[in-house]
């Protein structure tokens, strides 16, 4: 049996260490590119998410490579995100391949397909070893969330344009290589070491800080929402967001044994504008863009799947958040059809209009 999963950002690298560890033979797509939105949005439904649409793609790729298994994940509630699994069963038997779906479903959804679809995960591997593959992928996960959150902070002050992309690209290339749990904590020591490295600018002032809220997928998926951060990171901009994929584990995959503290902080920020959940990440939107107003971000960027609906409830709200706290919202509605140039248009015309406003005050 050959194991595979769809993209989503860096998490392809502790969830194959996980998967390897297991005893699973992976089979990992190959990066997204336009190939894979083609094929995706050639066999998906015409309206359906974009991420549906790329995940479906990279599956497709993977069976290309032999992978006969795919692992996603389930999900109830409003948000699409639950119906992907079912649907691209149901698309790729119809297109011909035989593959079976392992969905790894909410307890809330019925915890005997829960225990079912753990039971093939897990792939009778010992206790010790399961402990051992989830420390090491928890620990992967975490350092690259560092690397990201660094990443975006120093893209606006390298002295060499780019280098921070080649350091990043190269310290999750250490990351994804090691396997045991000291060889792992080793690469936390020298990718720390590579970004001191990094020659800064020495340009004194305050830089443009823009902070990203919105869907999880579009946030952490650099292809999904065309490496947004590099981008803004070219244009001098030094970017925040609050997700996170090891927060997102945390109140999501793992809530019994960590609590995120903050998943409650975004809750509670985002109380005063909405007191219920209303699927996906939209609360969450919601309470980012609260939280970073308050904690002095220049402006933000809310980017989102087009027609998905939580997010689109979330940028209803995030008026009132604008209203609130006078930090200018871009809105970002993105698909396979989103031009580049018009992108990057719209960013420059923002980020100028930001440093225009940061001039004045």
């Amino acid at each position: 049996m050959k194991l595979t999963f769809p993209h989503i950002g860096n998490m392809y690298i502790p969830l194959r260490h996980f998967l390897t560890r297991l005893g699973h033979q992976v089979i990992c797509p190959p990066p997204s590119t336009e190939r894979t939105i083609g094929i995706g949005s050639k066999y998906a439904p015409e309206f359906a998410c974009y991420p549906l649409k790329l995940t479906l793609g990279n599956i497709l790729e993977s069976i290309e490579r032999g992978a006969d298994r795919v692992l996603m994940a389930g999900g109830i509630g409003p948000c699409r995100f639950g119906f992907y699994a079912q649907l691209q069963r149901v698309l790729v038997n119809a297109i011909g391949h035989e593959v079976e779906f392992i969905i790894l479903e909410p307890p809330a959804a019925g915890i005997g397909r829960t225990l079912n679809a753990l039971r093939k995960l897990l792939n009778r591997a010992s206790p010790r070893a399961i402990v051992e593959a989830a420390k090491g992928s928890w620990y992967k996960c975490v350092i690259i969330d560092e690397l990201e959150r660094r990443a975006a902070l120093l893209r606006a002050i390298e002295a060499s344009p780019g280098l921070t992309d080649k350091v990043l690209e190269q310290c999750l290339r250490k990351v994804d290589s090691a396997t045991e749990l000291k060889e792992i904590s080793e690469t936390e020591a020298y990718c720390d070491h590579a970004f001191r490295s990094i020659p800064l600018t020495g340009i004194r002032g305050r830089h443009t800080v823009v902070g990203i809220i919105g869907e999880i997928f579009m946030v952490l998926d650099g292809f999904s929402n065309r490496w947004l951060e590099r981008r803004l990171g070219r244009l001098k901009s030094q970017v925040v967001r609050y997700i996170r994929a090891s927060e997102w584990l945390k109140s999501n995959i793992l809530p019994w044994l960590w609590h995120s503290a903050s998943e409650d902080q975004l809750v509670r920020a985002a109380a005063p504008y909405t007191a219920a959940f209303f699927g996906g990440h939209g609360r969450e939107t919601v309470g980012g863009a609260a939280l970073m107003s308050q904690n002095g971000v220049d402006g933000l960027i809310h980017v989102m799947p087009f027609t998905c609906m939580p997010e689109i409830a979330a940028s209803a709200m995030l008026t009132r958040t604008e209203h609130d706290y006078g930090v200018p919202i871009m809105r970002l509605s993105l698909d396979e059809h989103t031009a580049d140039a018009g992108l990057q248009t719209r960013l420059e015309a923002f980020v100028d209009m930001l440093a225009h406003r940061g001039d004045r005050q």
